[in-house]
């Protein structure tokens, strides 16, 4: 059986009004905001900006889907001259028309999708948008080209394992975080005070309580409390935590130690990963959740930093760990830093 559902395609008045052209001035928080789906190319078809509607009717990561071939990796279903052809044509000619719409046929391995594509010359000549707006939406996969590719690219393909990484994924594969009433516990303690808490405030209230939870862990699996047990356990006891809820994939470097540092490393970050404006540290949270629970463990205040965050551009998330007598020592390093190997060294300096 078959069942559909009719959506709104990007408005003909959109179109008129040139509004489309505007895309390119867009920030990604704007482009998240729009009702359709926005996927930025540039001349040989790689992913440059994808907002939230396409991430989440394709039922793709947007962080595993930037950088990849649009039509090699992540859309084979377009590999097709009625798509990948018109794109071509239409990116190579700067001097036709700034508009071209078609119809055309998702097929996804959960179902197809009947859409209206614009592709839309923007501000950038090396950059083609297109624009998909969704007509109906199908449980079956419908071939649109005799001997053309029937599915698109599944989730699973681009990020292999990746609950290994801490990432957690609900049934159509939204990540998600598992945190239980002690989070908005939390929440509400950081942001009902007066001066309202920061990002990092509420890590620091929730690491508090997820404290509390690593003690009694401690307690039933080695009859010790957490300052007790070695260090390396104590590390993947909360590496183990951060990937249970889906924050990411935690490790820490305790080859500094003894200058009384310590280097964490956050892969597949959910806070740097989350839709919205790259190019900032994102994952003051973290590091909240992590100055608590070394703070606690230490028996005396700890400052944790963000020296690099994903979000502004690959790599992983580092922080950095040392004493809350050094925070400002900490900051300054960072701040004129060029690399963590620099703000390590500051901090030698500063010992």
């Amino acid at each position: 059986m078959t069942s559909s559902l009719a959506l709104t395609s990007p408005p003909s008045s959109a179109v008129s009004s040139g509004s489309f052209l505007d895309l390119h001035t867009k920030t990604d928080q704007e482009l998240d905001l729009l009702p359709y789906g926005v996927i930025a190319l540039d001349r040989e078809g790689t992913v440059v900006r994808y907002n939230r509607v396409e991430a989440r009717l394709a039922r793709l990561d947007r962080a595993l889907v930037l950088g990849k071939n649009f039509f090699r990796k992540i859309a084979p279903c377009a590999a097709t001259p009625e798509f990948e052809g018109r794109f071509r044509a239409f990116a190579d000619d700067p001097r036709g028309p700034s508009r071209l719409r078609f119809e055309y046929v998702f097929n996804f391995r959960f179902g197809s999708q009947e859409v209206d594509i614009d592709l839309v010359r923007s501000s950038s000549p090396d950059h083609v948008y297109v624009c998909v707006g969704r007509r109906a939406f199908r449980q079956e996969a419908v071939r649109q080209v005799p001997g053309g590719a029937l599915d698109g690219i599944a989730l699973s393909e681009l990020a292999p394992d990746e609950a290994k990484k801490g990432v957690v994924r609900d049934d159509a594969d939204r990540r998600n975080l598992v945190v239980d009433a002690s989070f908005l516990d939390a929440l509400s303690a950081a942001y009902t005070r007066e001066p309202r808490g920061t990002l990092e405030d509420l890590g620091v209230a929730y690491g508090r309580r997820i404290a509390i939870d690593l003690e009694a862990e401690a307690g039933e699996s080695f009859d010790a409390g957490l300052r007790e047990v070695p260090i390396v356990t104590l590390m993947e006891m909360i590496a183990r935590l951060i990937r249970r809820q889906g924050w990411g994939a935690l490790s820490a470097d305790l080859r500094p130690a003894r200058a009384g540092v310590v280097i964490f490393t956050l892969e597949r970050s959910a806070l740097a990963e989350a839709p919205g404006t790259l190019g900032a540290k994102r994952c003051a949270l973290v590091g909240g959740i992590l100055r608590a629970l070394l703070s606690h463990v230490a028996s005396s205040p700890m400052v944790v930093r963000e020296t690099h965050c994903a979000a502004e551009g690959g790599g992983e998330c580092t922080f950095v760990a040392t004493g809350a007598r050094r925070e400002v020592l900490l900051d300054d390093a960072i701040a004129k830093a060029g690399s963590l190997g620099d703000v390590l060294g500051a901090l030698g300096d500063g010992e």
